[in-house]
């Protein structure tokens, strides 16, 4: 029996062997996916990883991706944690974060069942900013609940600079020899709305006395402590 030549195919069978199982290990093993300019993404793969895959380049945008589907999204994220996560998150040292843009639809839109569609954040800075040079620069609404919501610990929950448009406001007339008039509030009032009213004319001694909202009509019904000596203009807005 050759025992060299046995001992020399045991010993390749040995090594050919130990080769296999690091290669299984190294593929097994978890580890930084590497790319360079020209490597091929798959369209249609699935797939599932434990370690952040990151995109950078130098160019002006990193990831462009579009869809021909009015009803689909070009980039979606989603989180699937247990209590929460973050579906799509944007961060920039200086610039903007997250930016979208559209011609005629939403450049931007948030939606959630139970929590914030869009929310932002700042420590120091604006956490939410909308900008238009003709249009709407913030848009909210709720068929519901409230539209847009304002909080302040301690500070402003809201400040306007410029004139603001109240839909529950107005104009109404006090016919002369009338002591009140009763005008129609948008959406209607409760027993809580809050009423006011201010004579836009002078006449002496005629002061208004009460604004007072009806709830079987939806009015304010405001009144004079006298009747009007002439037909008097009177301002005024509603709340709740």
């Amino acid at each position: 029996m050759d025992t060299t030549a046995r001992s020399r195919r045991d010993l390749l069978l040995a090594g050919a062997a130990a080769a296999a199982g690091a290669a299984a290990a190294a593929l097994a093993a978890p580890g930084a996916a590497l790319a360079t300019d020209g490597d091929v993404m798959h369209v249609g793969d699935d797939l599932v990883g434990t370690l952040t895959t990151s995109l950078a380049v130098s160019a002006d945008s990193g990831l462009s991706v579009s869809t021909a589907d009015a009803t689909a999204a070009a980039i979606r994220g989603q989180s699937t944690g247990v209590s929460s996560g973050i579906g799509v998150y944007g961060s920039s040292a200086s610039g903007i974060g997250v930016s979208g843009r559209s011609l005629t639809g939403n450049a931007l839109y948030g939606l959630s069942d139970s929590g914030y569609g869009v929310y932002g954040t700042s420590p120091a800075g604006t956490g939410g900013f909308g900008a238009s040079t003709t249009g709407r620069g913030l848009y909210g609404a709720s068929g519901s609940g409230t539209g847009v919501e304002a909080f302040s610990g301690g500070g402003m929950a809201l400040k306007v600079a410029g004139r603001a448009d109240f839909s529950r406001s107005g104009k109404a007339t006090i016919a002369k020899g009338a002591s009140s008039v009763r005008v129609a509030v948008p959406g209607g009032v409760t027993s809580g709305t809050l009423g006011f009213a201010n004579l836009r004319v002078h006449r002496a001694g005629v002061t208004i006395t009460a604004v007072i909202p009806v709830t079987s009509s939806g009015k304010l019904w405001i009144r004079l402590n006298k009747a009007a000596p002439a037909a008097m203009s009177v301002s005024w807005f509603a709340l709740r």
